[in-house]
């Protein structure tokens, strides 16, 4: 085949893989802006809690041996895990939709490229049947 006609194919595949490429850094973004946003809050509710030992004059050291920061880690790494699992699933459908895209783009792309294919070889031989008798009543 000539390169016109995989011209267009070429191009899908390579916008296809910068589609793709960027919906892995869309996920990988997301997770770490996630993880960062937790640690972030948890940073800042033990600087809260540190203010408060401080008025009361205990160690500040302490805040990360109390159970209320152990349960309020938990509940943040729960939530963080909720966060990350909705990313997950807002992932796989997108790649779902974006695979099914593409499949279809393709598909439809083959078509085109066999219609064009069938096209040609019909005039073809169209033009090679008006010239043969046209050579013979030139004779």
């Amino acid at each position: 085949m000539k390169w016109r006609l995989f011209r267009p194919l070429f191009v899908f595949y390579v916008l296809v893989l910068y589609i793709f490429v960027n919906f892995a850094w869309w996920t990988k973004l997301h997770v770490d802006s996630n993880q960062q946003y937790f640690e972030d809050k948890i940073a800042i509710k033990v600087g809260e809690w540190k203010l408060e030992f401080q008025e009361k004059d205990i160690d500040t050291n302490l805040v990360t041996e109390t159970p209320a920061y152990e349960k309020y880690v938990t509940a943040q790494k729960k939530e963080r895990s909720r966060k990350n699992g909705m990313i997950a699933g807002e992932g796989i459908v997108f790649l779902i939709l974006l695979t099914i895209g593409t499949w279809k783009i393709h598909s439809s792309f083959q078509k085109e490229i066999m219609l064009n294919r069938q096209q040609r070889n019909f005039l073809l031989s169209i033009t090679h049947e008006l010239k043969s008798p046209i050579a013979g009543i030139k004779l």
